[in-house]
């Protein structure tokens, strides 16, 4: 169940990414939003895990094999 308070913010990330929608298709985001959230944040509760890197991080520094 979405609420008013969805619909805005969904609004206002359409608008700061310059994404124009239709009605339809900002009730359809909307609806999806408020399903997603709920897991969106449990993923901040797990104390463990607040502060970790969501993904593998790539490190540009350069390793050199020795091939003699």
């Amino acid at each position: 169940m979405s609420t008013p308070e969805d619909k805005t913010i969904v609004q206002l990330m359409l608008a700061r990414a310059g994404l124009p929608v239709s009605e339809l298709e900002l009730d359809k985001l909307t609806s999806a939003y408020s399903q997603q959230q709920p897991g969106i944040e449990s993923l901040y509760k797990v104390a463990a895990t607040r502060y970790e890197a969501p993904c593998l991080q790539f490190t540009p520094t350069p390793t050199f094999a020795d091939w003699g």
